[in-house]
């Protein structure tokens, strides 16, 4: 019962990371929900293993992937960086840029 219940509520949190709020309460959590979604995702691990019921277990699945959409669309954003910052930036201060935002792509596709 306990895996049933975690899997709802991580679900219906999780959801604010992909839908937008229509209430300052639900703007505050959804903030929470998109900057630490890594970390709920890995909360929903528990309720994953083998002794949690299946509803449960399923919920907490599609938790865990609601919860890293903004991180994978970050990372699709961070791609196209350096040529949208090339632009606006040239000269020196455009070449440290583009090599910032090259070394940080580097490092976070690894």
């Amino acid at each position: 019962m306990f895996q049933l219940i975690a899997g709802a509520l991580l679900l219906a949190f999780s959801l604010l990371a992909v839908l937008p709020p229509q209430h300052r309460v639900f703007w505050i959590l959804s903030i929470a929900a998109k900057e630490w979604g890594w970390v709920f995702a890995l909360l929903c691990l528990p309720v994953l293993w083998p002794w949690a019921s299946a509803v449960g277990a399923a919920m907490a699945l599609a938790a865990a992937v609601l919860y890293l959409v903004p991180l994978a669309q970050a990372v699709r954003a961070a791609r196209h960086l350096p040529a949208l910052l090339g632009a606006p930036f040239s000269g020196p201060f455009g070449q440290v840029a583009t090599w910032a935002t090259e070394r940080f792509l580097r490092a976070v596709t690894r």
